[in-house]
């Protein structure tokens, strides 16, 4: 099971939370490309978390609210809680974009074998 948060709203995280399950488990334990993509309406708060996997969208959800302003550490394979199971494997070449992809872009970035696209920053810039 893979599952993203958006931002999370102090007052209900489940409206930004999506989770889904791969249709097959990864038996030859090749990388999985996973991009998520997050848009929302500066005006009404409304939104969509988009989930690619390998190039192909695989679920998007539309979400509603505005998300908190978030200023803490970025956590990635867990929701920094110790109960929850969390991720077991690799990750490679993780990015982060100031905008969001096109369907078309991650098409592209996956076709690239996950050259990332734009700047590349360190993981200890004040950028990030």
């Amino acid at each position: 099971m893979l599952s993203m948060f958006a931002g999370v709203a102090v007052q209900n995280v489940e409206r930004y939370r999506t989770s889904f399950y791969m249709s097959k488990p990864n038996q030859n334990a090749a990388f999985i490309h996973v991009v998520v993509t997050f848009s929302a309406s500066v005006f009404t708060g409304n939104g969509r978390l988009t989930v690619y996997v390998n190039g192909v969208q695989a679920r998007q959800v539309d979400t509603s609210g505005k998300i908190a302003p978030f200023k803490g550490d970025i956590v990635l394979g867990s929701i920094n809680c110790p109960l929850e199971n969390n991720f077991k494997g690799y990750m490679d070449s993780v990015s982060f974009a100031k905008h969001e992809l096109s369907a078309a872009q991650v098409k592209a970035l996956y076709d690239s074998h996950g050259i990332c696209i734009g700047q590349q920053l360190d993981a200890c810039s004040p950028e990030i």
